[in-house]
């Protein structure tokens, strides 16, 4: 099967291979960097050693974010089903008893829940904001050749 790229997908691609060589040298800069010298030499191994911390964005910034709230979401869950075990007896004869009490209960977990998984939705999508800011901030550093002087 052959490939073939039209124009606006050969610009794209050239613009995706300078911006992952800058990401490199960065890298590399962080690494190699010698207070003092102009320039840094790069090898082989180099290029290997830093490509090694280049990771999948699906999986370390979609996934594991998930992945965490799901757990917490699980664990969560877990333990209000506990104590719901636990105190089943005086849970049964609320929920039997007055119903403006079975509101207020029902009402209050209800916000409680949405509260804590709105809470943790957020705390994820500010950790994936900020690691994402702060990658672009480092380019944007190594860029402008100001990484030596804010390390």
């Amino acid at each position: 099967m052959q490939i073939v790229y039209t124009p606006s997908a050969e610009k794209e691609l050239a613009k995706f291979h300078l911006e992952q060589t800058q990401e490199l040298e960065a890298v590399i800069r962080k690494n190699k960097y010698v207070f003092g010298d102009d320039t840094i030499e790069v090898t082989g191994s180099d290029i290997r050693d830093a490509a090694r911390t280049f990771t999948s964005p699906s999986a370390d910034r979609e996934s594991l974010p998930i992945t965490r709230f799901l757990l917490r979401t699980y664990a969560t869950i877990g333990v209000l089903m506990v104590t719901g075990g636990l105190f089943y007896p005086n849970l049964k004869s609320i929920l039997r008893g007055d119903p403006v009490q079975r509101g207020l209960l029902l009402g209050g977990l209800s916000l409680l829940l949405l509260t804590v998984f709105f809470g943790y939705y957020l705390q994820f999508r500010a950790q994936n904001y900020y690691r994402r800011l702060g990658r672009r901030h480092e380019l944007e550093l190594s860029h402008s050749g100001l990484e030596e002087d804010v390390e």
